[in-house]
């Protein structure tokens, strides 16, 4: 199966003027270069993505980044129906309760003799959420009825949920915790091989003078990218084009210190020779 990525190359003029300096830095050892160089890169995508991390939450929590991105908020029935909630199930398992899986049975049995009275021709249970089932004005009048015989009693998980304050694209936390910076799996300063961090269903790729980052996950791209008349692009980054001076001088300074550490290993390992 072909891998769904979406990605940013994470480089600058600035920081490949840094990296055409590994070579006086590492006195013609081409092996130590070009490892040194893929872990400038690594910690250049570690930068990055905790730029992307920071701006993710604020777009989540109704923001605007720094970037001047924001994200459309969800809709009410997005939020009550598609949301996971303690002790309420999965909606393949709530489709045999229809109209509603918070009815009591009496309330839930009161509705169908309602909206069939109303001339309803949707079929009970979970046909009621078939594509083109007629279920418009006669679900309104039953719901009308049964809230002005029972009252309050009524429970929806429109009216318990719908109004819930949640954070966009963190139902589960797997798409945020796929863009936020892993682990470096090898010490740093130019010995061994270059770090690249472990994260489920992160994109980490170090090449010659870049880094890609990015995820994966499970409807990652439709989210970043839209679908017309379906879901609205939320982008997980802005292009790299939109990213502030405060982001670059970031991802300038990760790698002028990754230099000055290289430059300090190789002069200890000179020392030793």
């Amino acid at each position: 199966m072909a891998e769904n990525v979406i990605h940013v190359r994470g480089t600058r003029a600035s920081i490949m003027q840094v990296l055409r300096q590994l070579p006086a830095a590492c006195q013609g050892d081409v092996a130590i270069a070009q490892q040194a160089s893929q872990e400038l890169m690594a910690r250049v995508g570690m930068a990055a993505l905790r730029r992307i991390r920071s701006a993710f939450v604020v777009k989540s929590r109704g923001g605007t980044d720094d970037c001047g991105e924001s994200w459309q908020p969800l809709r009410k029935s997005t939020i009550a129906y598609s949301r996971r909630y303690p002790g309420v199930p999965r909606p393949p398992v709530r489709a045999k309760d229809s109209p509603s899986w918070m009815l009591t049975e009496k309330q839930r049995k009161r509705w169908w003799t309602l909206y069939k009275t109303f001339s309803g021709v949707a079929p009970a249970g979970a046909g009621y959420h078939a594509v083109g089932a007629n279920r418009g004005w006669a679900a309104a009048r039953a719901w009308l009825a049964l809230r002005a015989e029972f009252g309050s009693g009524v429970k929806t998980l429109m009216s318990e949920y719908g109004d819930t304050q949640v954070d966009i694209l963190r139902d589960t936390g797997l798409l945020l915790n796929s863009l936020s910076p892993g682990v470096e799996t090898q010490p740093s300063g130019g010995g061994g091989a270059a770090s690249v961090p472990q994260v489920p269903n992160q994109v980490f790729r170090v090449g010659h003078g870049e880094v890609i980052v990015g995820t994966n996950r499970k409807w990652a791209a439709a989210h970043h990218n839209g679908i017309p008349g379906r879901l609205p692009q939320r982008r997980l980054w802005a292009a790299p084009g939109k990213w502030p001076r405060a982001w670059w001088n970031d991802l300038l300074a990760t790698a002028r210190d990754g230099l000055i550490e290289i430059a300090i290993f190789m002069i200890q390992r000179r020392s030793a020779a």
